[in-house]
């Protein structure tokens, strides 16, 4: 369980298969859903993006899962500097990590945090962004893979802030997406 909750718990789905839209509405979860053929992570984050009331919107993909307790509660700490558009967190290996994987984690993913890093590299599986951000200036549709550099890239042309927090993260296992659902579900990690 997070030590600050959600306000609201989106789901965008691809029309997975694994009972991930069943666990998510279980936990209370609005599921929005998407054409599988209509899928780059681009859009989904804008679909997504597009449905919360919320100011500051906290992005996990499938594959990550919090490795604090207090993961939302820090992400959300760096936005009292209101520059501040994007923070991504630290994504670490589990058992199930290649040691290869483990290796581009360190190097990507270092322990110490840096505001206002000098590159514009940044992820959006383990994320915040201002929601009034994504909707003025939305995550290219068409790029895949690479949507998450390009937003930063723009955001930091225009004067925006990035927060790198390596001091709490996520777990970047490629498990089930039904295991880490459950997770994620019974912990409340989206926003």
């Amino acid at each position: 369980m997070q030590t600050r909750q959600p306000d609201e718990i989106i789901l965008v789905d691809s029309v997975s298969t694994d009972g991930t839209v069943e666990i998510a509405e279980r936990f209370g979860a609005k599921v929005v859903r998407i054409d599988r053929d209509l899928f780059i992570h681009g859009r989904a984050i804008n679909i997504g993006v597009e449905q919360p009331t919320g100011d500051i919107i906290v992005l996990a993909s499938a594959h990550v899962y919090p490795s604090y307790r207090d993961w939302i509660e820090r992400i959300y700490e760096a936005f009292s500097d209101e520059r501040v558009s994007l923070v991504y967190g630290r994504q670490v290996g589990d058992a199930r990590t290649k040691l290869s994987e483990h290796r581009i984690f360190e190097q990507w993913f270092p322990a110490r945090s840096v505001e206002n890093p000098a590159s514009y590299f940044c992820n959006n599986a383990n994320c915040a962004v201002g929601r009034e951000d994504v909707l003025r200036y939305p995550y290219d549709e068409y790029l895949t893979g690479v949507e998450d550099i390009a937003w930063a890239k723009a955001l930091l042309s225009r004067g925006g802030r990035i927060v790198y927090d390596g001091k709490r993260g996520s777990f970047g296992g490629r498990g089930p997406q039904a295991d880490w659902m459950t997770r994620v579900a019974s912990g409340g990690i989206f926003g």
